[in-house]
């Protein structure tokens, strides 16, 4: 088998893989007009679970922000200078794909088999979570964050931590240049 058949069945493998190392986009959206440079506290927009919620993994998301923001300086307070709030959602995913025909022979002695591809499927849980941060006084909607990805069927508090670290990473965002 020469190198150039190699390369073009090794392609697909490749791409997958560095698929699967890729870490969630952050999505983010703000008011290009808000100044985040003085806002030093927050205090929360809702204090409990909405109805249908899971009220433990809310909790444990609330208490990941809390985590987050307080270890990067902000204070909690009432009011705050800026009111924070968060959904979280997940549902039921199917993937499925494609690599077409394989060769099942590696050069040795025997037969050379090529083999029709069969599709594979795999099922897994998507988690989303979105922290949207206002003003304080106004309500005024300041800053949005989102970002979905795979999660275990009940996320432990590694993976919450992660999750909003990864998404309170992009705040506040940068500020405008001058």
């Amino acid at each position: 088998m020469s190198a150039r058949p190699l390369a073009r069945a090794a392609g697909p493998v490749v791409a997958l893989v560095l698929c699967a190392f890729a870490g969630p986009e952050v999505k983010t959206k703000f008011d290009a007009t808000a100044d985040f440079v003085d806002m030093h506290s927050y205090s929360w927009a809702v204090t409990s679970p909405p109805a249908g919620a899971v009220a433990t993994t809310w909790k444990q998301v609330r208490d990941a922000i809390d985590r987050d923001l307080q270890a990067r300086g902000y204070t909690q307070a009432q009011p705050g200078d800026f009111a924070i709030g968060f959904t979280i959602g997940r549902r039921q995913q199917t993937k499925t794909w494609d690599l077409g025909q394989s060769y099942g022979g590696w050069g040795g002695p025997g037969p050379v088999d090529w083999s029709g591809g069969s599709p594979d499927v795999i099922d897994y849980t998507e988690g989303t979570l979105a922290i949207d941060v206002f003003d304080a006084k106004t309500r005024r909607p300041l800053w949005h964050g989102a970002l979905s990805q795979r999660i275990s069927a009940v996320p432990d508090q590694a993976e919450i931590d992660a999750a909003v670290k990864t998404v309170l990473d992009k705040f506040p965002p940068p500020p405008p240049a001058k």
